[in-house]
């Protein structure tokens, strides 16, 4: 969930009922754009629940609100947002920098009497945070924030810029980077070759494997996520000489399969793809890091220090799935 947006949860409640009820179908027109491209949300508010959940306003009632509205198509759409378009509540400390923020405070520049957890967690993921418009201060292209933490009884602070998301203008240069970024990324991985590849000088790879990259049906958020992956194990393989040390030096989940999968010679055949030096491997250890149940198999040389990457896709039949 690194490349979601991030709920900004400072931007909400609205003041009132009235100011709510006008700004409020703005906000699902906003999700209703981004669900079409895709985009995927996520939040640290500590609050679990849908869209409708949310507490746009005091007393605000989002089914009565949802019930009034007279257009078919509009009330259907939204009713599809709140449906399709999720937004997990996540830990803070799970953020891509691996910054532990138990002894940090995040503010808002401007009232710092305002804790942001959502701005913070889209910072430190290099996001963006998506705001309601129930304010001025969030409709700004980027907010300030401030990092205060104390060492020895003395307050540091640092200040930085997290870029904003409050309007279909906005979303739409947002959408422009995004998708020249999922080009790039999948540009980068069709072109990666069996072996010999500059950055990954420590990873092999099967036909089998380049194959699941190129294919048309990898979901644009799977790119980055198997190329963040790929640059650990190429650094990782370095430190390790057995699979725990590579999966803690990759912070990687990794296991094998279970006793009953590989008695299973039916099952054992499916994890055997064409090694590019040393023909038909068993490929059993497995990587768990990707969305949707997929998984990355994978053969690690402890010696000369090499991984081949055997096979990506979805999780593999085992003993346990019928």
């Amino acid at each position: 969930m690194f490349d979601a947006v991030v709920l900004n949860e400072a931007s909400l409640p609205f003041k009132c009922i009235e100011d709510c009820e006008r700004n409020i179908e703005k906000f699902f027109d906003l999700l209703h754009e981004a669900q079409k491209n895709k985009v995927s949300f996520s939040r640290v508010d500590e609050l679990e629940g849908d869209w409708n959940s949310l507490n746009y306003a005091d007393n605000f009632i989002f089914n009565k609100w949802l019930d009034s509205i007279e257009d078919h198509d509009r009330k259907v759409q939204i009713k599809s947002v709140i449906t399709s378009s999720k937004c997990p509540l996540l830990d803070i400390n799970n953020n891509r920098n691996g910054v532990d923020t138990s002894d940090t405070f995040f503010l808002d520049e401007s009232n710092r009497n305002l804790e942001v957890l959502g701005l913070a967690f889209a910072y430190l993921n290099n996001s963006h945070s998506l705001s309601l418009a129930s304010h001025s201060h969030w409709l700004k292209s980027s907010i300030g924030i401030v990092k205060s933490w104390y060492v020895n009884n003395e307050l540091n602070e640092e200040k930085m810029d997290v870029p904003n998301i409050s309007s279909i203008q906005q979303l739409n240069s947002f959408l422009d980077a995004f998708k020249a970024k999922r080009q790039k990324n999948k540009d980068y991985l069709t072109k990666l070759k069996v072996r010999d590849n500059d950055d990954f000088e420590n990873l092999l790879f099967t036909e089998s494997a380049l194959k699941s990259f190129r294919s048309s049906s990898l979901q644009p958020l799977d790119f980055r996520v198997i190329i963040s992956i790929l640059e650990s194990l190429n650094q990782a393989i370095t430190l390790s000489s057995n699979i725990q040390e590579l999966s803690n030096n990759s912070s990687l989940t990794i296991s094998g399969e279970s006793k009953s999968t590989m008695s299973d010679k039916s099952l054992v055949r499916m994890r055997s793809f064409k090694h590019p030096t040393l023909g038909y491997q068993v490929f059993e250890p497995h990587i768990k890091n990707f969305t949707n149940g997929k998984r990355m198999h994978i053969l690690a040389n402890y010696e000369n220090k090499t991984i081949c990457i055997g096979y990506f896709g979805k999780h593999l039949k085992t003993s346990s799935i019928t």
